[in-house]
């Protein structure tokens, strides 16, 4: 984050090693673990691998619209 210059990331893992970006501190990233994991910290888990492309079809599609909003008001 620090070598791009930026200030929030959206994360997806799976692995124990995730852990510490689940860990980052609120308002720097969006984390999101796939299979739910007692004591996990991430914010956010999917049942299994098969909902990440769902995850990212609504993130692109919610992105997507607002940048289509943004056009038409000029900004």
């Amino acid at each position: 984050m620090t070598h791009l210059g930026l200030n929030g990331i959206f994360y997806i893992g799976d692995e124990e090693t995730d852990e510490t970006v689940f860990g980052l501190p609120d308002g720097m990233t969006m984390a999101i673990r796939v299979g739910k994991l007692t004591g996990s910290r991430a914010a956010y888990y999917l049942r299994h691998q098969g909902e990440v492309e769902d995850v990212l079809r609504y993130v692109v599609r919610d992105l997507d619209q607002t940048l289509q909003v943004s056009a038409k008001a000029g900004i």
